[in-house]
């Protein structure tokens, strides 16, 4: 629904390709805007201006919502449908029996708006279901209106409500192309299968520990609503509750209900499935707007805590500007941190950067290279090699034509191999371990930063790294650790070189040296790509050391880890050296069959323990 119309405009519209990127930024901003605007009409229809003003304040000032407002191109349309479509149902629960054309019409649109992003948004028609209850069940009027005339209030009533959800849906369904070869049934039930069984992989930080999306921590959603939400906005929440008395006397009951539905009902089903959800809260985006008009209500409310006489001006004078001391702390922060408004968290967290992921969108990384391309690479005629860790950015720069530019896609921990002239780097999926004490490398030229602590980095390379593990790649051992020992002597951190070192001294036969990086690299970051080479030849040095058990016990867990055939029969060989040396000639004479035929060598090991098999027992 939303992917759409860029395509739209940039096929049909003769929208020129490097506008691309801004078009959909101001296209997924208008949507941000149609969100604040629908949560704060809302909170106008349920009392006045006033209501609506402090809602639009509480939206405008969380900076999640604020920040994926120029950014989020599923969450924050499907959040701004969910918006329009809870403002027209809060206006037709209040006037029914009577409908408007134009309520009706809104919602509607805003179930195919927020169909058309993702299946979510069929709850809607779950919503208009149970808030035609709500208001039927708490207005006794409403009864006797429907029940006096059930043919013309009560059957024109559910045909036109349920003619919206069903005109909805098909309009959000068809933005769909499977919907047209699948069918309406078939890809709604398809979708929703997806949608509930999803199983997709992520490693991410969380409370200063990698973790994974298919084994998300308890308390996870829970906890991050608590850390990213503005404490000024979680206290009016709360607030709301301390004022149910005064709301539930003044305001419909049948709308403050739906509105809390809203709010708890996904939630309470994402915890009950167990669903993924990653990224902190962002997937439940659309909840935001019942939630800020009900945080504005609790402000509204407590305001006129104090009715008569000289204080209640000195009460509502003081709580507004408790409330809005709150507001400018984080606005203040938004300022200061304004491209990078999603890597807020409230103080209820301290060093944050140690412990979740700042940029899990990785916008960063678009506007280092921006930054590159402005002041490194604006007068070169020459091709310049950047590095980068995402695709974002290398379509980002095939996009904006940087004739000059050539892209290659790295890790982190292949860093230190590119043959490149730049590597942008930023913090996404590193550990705590390595953010704390090799981020960023030495030569960084230029930082975006968070809280001032960098979440991306241009650094202008030194090419020893990549020639000496290019050099050691291909045999030419000596010259390569040379050139990686004074790479490590201009960047002790750089911990791409470790792993090569540690193998470079082990093809030196300088087993200590090498033991001595490989653990460091697997001390400081315990899954990466290496570590089963790692451990493998961490192994085949305490064998060779004589540290026969260790040597035994570290291979063990290597192979489980190698899966090339050429890995298998090397850590046989040392395991079947290992166990010789252990004067365990069967273990040993499993292994080293495994590996013989790599390793002729090993056929005299093979027999030895053969004639200590068959030798008889020593009396």
């Amino acid at each position: 629904g939303y992917e759409i119309l860029p395509a739209i405009a940039l096929k049909y519209f003769g929208l020129p390709p490097q506008h691309e990127w801004l078009f959909r930024n101001l296209l997924c901003a208008f949507f941000g805007f149609v969100l604040i605007l629908f949560a704060a009409l809302t909170a106008r229809e349920l009392k006045d201006s006033l209501l609506a003003c402090i809602t639009l304040a509480v939206m405008a000032l969380s900076p999640l919502t604020f920040g994926w407002s120029i950014i989020d191109t599923k969450d924050i349309p499907h959040a701004a449908g969910y918006a329009i479509a809870i403002f027209a149902l809060t206006r037709i629960l209040k006037r029914l029996p009577r409908l408007s054309r134009q309520d009706v019409a809104m919602l509607t649109g805003g179930i195919a708006l927020a169909t058309s992003i993702r299946i979510g948004g069929l709850m809607l028609v779950g919503y208009l279901g149970v808030g035609v209850l709500l208001a039927a069940a708490l207005k006794k009027q409403l009864r006797e209106q429907l029940l006096r005339r059930p043919y013309a209030s009560l059957c024109k009533v559910s045909l036109a409500l349920s003619g919206a959800a069903v005109v909805g849906v098909l309009l959000g369904l068809c933005l769909y192309p499977n919907f047209f070869y699948e069918g309406p049934v078939m890809h709604v039930k398809s979708a929703f299968l997806l949608a509930t069984n999803f199983r997709f992989s992520l490693p991410f930080l969380w409370e200063g520990q990698m973790v994974d999306t298919l084994n998300l921590p308890s308390g996870y959603l829970l906890k991050s609503f608590a850390i990213t939400i503005p404490e000024f906005a979680l206290g009016a929440f709360m607030l709301f509750f301390c004022n149910i008395r005064p709301v539930w006397k003044t305001m419909d009951r049948a709308c403050v209900l739906l509105l809390l539905f809203t709010i708890f009902f996904p939630v309470a089903y994402i915890l009950y499935k167990n669903a993924i959800v990653y990224n902190g809260w962002r997937h439940l985006t659309f909840i935001y707007s019942s939630f800020a008009v009900l945080a504005a209500t609790g402000i509204y409310y407590t305001l006129f805590w104090v009715k008569r006489g000289e204080l209640a001006k000195v009460w509502r004078c003081a709580f507004s500007g408790a409330v809005a001391t709150g507001m400018a702390v984080v606005l203040v922060w938004m300022v200061g941190n304004y491209k990078y408004c999603c890597a807020y968290f409230d103080a209820f967290v301290r060093d944050p950067h140690l412990k979740y992921d700042m940029d899990y969108y990785e916008t960063a990384s678009i506007v280092a290279l921006r930054w590159l391309a402005k002041h490194e690479l604006k007068n070169r005629s020459d091709t310049v090699k950047v590095a980068v860790r995402n695709d974002f950015s290398i379509a980002y720069a095939k996009v904006q034509q940087y004739d000059n530019l050539q892209m290659e896609r790295i890790s982190y921990r292949s860093f230190a191999e590119a043959a490149v002239d730049y590597a942008i780097l930023n913090t996404l999926f590193l550990p705590a371990s390595v953010l704390k004490t090799a981020y960023p490398p030495k030569g960084v030229i230029h930082a975006e930063k968070v809280g001032g602590k960098p979440i991306c980095v241009v650094v202008k390379k030194n090419k020893l790294d990549s020639r000496g593990i290019q050099a050691v790649r291909e045999g030419r051992t000596a010259e390569g650790m040379k050139l990686l020992e004074e790479a490590g002597a201009y960047d002790p951190t750089n911990l791409g070189i470790w792993f090569w070192m540690g193998y470079g001294y082990f093809q030196q036969q300088k087993y200590d040296k090498a033991i001595r990086f490989l653990e460091a690299y697997l001390n400081l970051w315990p899954h990466n790509e290496h570590i089963g080479f790692s451990k493998m030849y961490i192994g085949a040095s305490q064998v060779n050391l004589k540290q026969t058990d260790a040597g035994i016990k570290t291979l063990t867990e290597a192979a489980r880890l190698v899966e090339d055939e050429g890995n298998k029969k090397f850590v046989d060989a040392n395991l079947g050296v290992a166990y010789f040396n252990k004067q365990d000639y069967a273990k040993a004479v499993e292994h080293l069959k495994n590996a013989a035929d790599s390793y002729p060598h090993l056929n005299a090991l093979i027999a030895q323990s053969y004639r200590h098999l068959n030798a008889p027992p020593a009396k």
